[in-house]
């Protein structure tokens, strides 16, 4: 067993957490949008600094919705998708995470598509939250 000053331990951990902090504070910077599974409410999301693929006239490109589904011989672990459509006749591309984190996948969507991938496989744990930065 080894013998460290408490000082030492809560020195590590602000830092850890000062760290974790940034990095939260840099994510949501980047972030074009948030959503989650029906489980639980999607965070609060700030439309003004989100930069989206935009139509001819103004809507939205991109739509993504997540669900979980279990595996059919384990009702205990849970595949976390990310179902995304594009309505515009132009690529994108975008990364989704789990909301807070930097466990990502990247998606490509060409015009006109419909793609889904999975986010995650977690046990036990079937709603979550994602956030979505669309690349230009």
């Amino acid at each position: 067993m080894s013998h460290r000053k408490p000082g030492r331990i809560c020195l590590a951990l602000c830092v850890a957490a000062q760290f974790l902090a940034i990095a939260n504070a840099q994510a949501q910077m980047q972030r074009s949008g948030v959503g989650a599974t029906l489980g639980v409410a999607p965070p609060p999301t700030d439309d003004i600094s989100s930069r989206r693929h935009r139509s001819p006239t103004g809507a939205v490109c991109l739509r993504l919705a997540a669900a979980s589904r279990s595996f059919p011989n384990n009702d205990r672990l849970f595949n976390h998708w990310i179902y995304a459509e594009n309505i515009c006749g132009d690529r994108v591309r975008v990364q989704v995470c789990y909301y807070g984190t930097r466990n990502c996948i990247d998606m490509d969507i060409g015009g006109h598509e419909r793609k889904e991938a999975i986010l995650g496989t977690l046990p036990a744990t079937k709603d979550f939250r994602y956030e979505y930065s669309e690349r230009f």
